[in-house]
């Protein structure tokens, strides 16, 4: 179990752990050697002395790992099986964060592999509190983490979390701006988007959207903050005229998006609903 290393955005120890290693060989010699003597395996590591650096109000129970924790941690399933067959304890309580990734507040690939391995170690993952992290530049209390794995387009996570009991909501009109994206060609020319694959998971899922609406200025506010961060380039974003403020303020259905953004396919599936 290496120590964790610096978290992306200071003072936040739920993204620090994501950072936790657990060597897949290191552990089954550990377990080879350790068949006899099973007190090696069983013994909680209390990371508190490091945990301090980052936050002076880390909760205990969030400081205190297991070899099991740690496999949870590095999303090794394989892994996970062979330590809860051995009786190893999972002490660590997780946290919101534990599964997104720090730079969009989205579920990631990394968060799904973990959340998979917490499933399997019987964590209950049906419903999280958010986090007091100051990183989540763009996300409502609302916005849980099932429609955080739908906007991370991370399928095979989002449909986990909804046989765990979580259920999508989407209740706030700002937390439909996930479902946009912008999309910048060779001559940074910039296009604003609904995200396809984001709308077909969320009906899959059984969200309705044709009562879903749109907050069409933070949508667009969003999709640019999203490419900025996740390309480090700047894309000149002009703010409305003032005589547009009516029509960018007022509310619109997912129908009307798709066709201000000219997506004509789209329209019609979202029609045919």
């Amino acid at each position: 179990l290496k120590e964790p290393g610096e978290p992306f955005v200071k003072n936040d120890w739920s993204q620090c752990l994501r950072s936790v290693r657990c060597p897949r060989d290191l552990v089954e010699g550990l377990i080879d050697a350790d068949v006899a003597r099973s007190g090696t395996l069983h013994r909680v590591v209390d990371l508190v002395h490091v945990a301090s650096r980052y936050n002076q109000n880390i909760l205990p129970e969030q400081c205190c790992l297991s070899l099991l924790d740690a496999a949870i941690l590095a999303g090794d399933r394989h892994l996970v099986k062979v330590l809860i067959s051995l009786g190893v304890p999972q002490v660590l309580t997780f946290h919101f964060d534990n599964f997104l990734r720090p730079r969009t507040g989205l579920m990631d690939a990394k968060g799904a592999r973990i959340l998979e391995a917490a499933i399997l170690a019987g964590v209950d993952v049906g419903y999280f509190l958010p986090g007091n992290s100051k990183w989540i530049w763009h996300c409502s209390t609302l916005f849980e983490l099932l429609e955080r794995a739908i906007a991370g387009q991370q399928r095979k996570a989002a449909f986990l979390l909804r046989r765990s009991g979580a259920a999508p909501t989407f209740r706030e009109r700002e937390s439909t701006k996930f479902f946009f994206k912008l999309i910048v060609d060779k001559r940074r020319s910039a296009r604003f988007l609904l995200d396809p694959c984001r709308l077909e998971l969320a009906a899959e899922l059984g969200i309705n959207l044709k009562l879903l609406r749109v907050d069409m200025y933070q949508a667009w506010r969003y999709a640019l903050e999203a490419h900025r961060r996740n390309y480090f380039t700047h894309i000149p974003g002009p703010l409305p005229e003032p005589e547009m403020a009516s029509f960018w303020c007022t509310s619109k259905t997912m129908l009307e998006m798709a066709i201000l953004c000219g997506q004509d396919r789209l329209s019609q599936w979202l029609l045919l609903l």
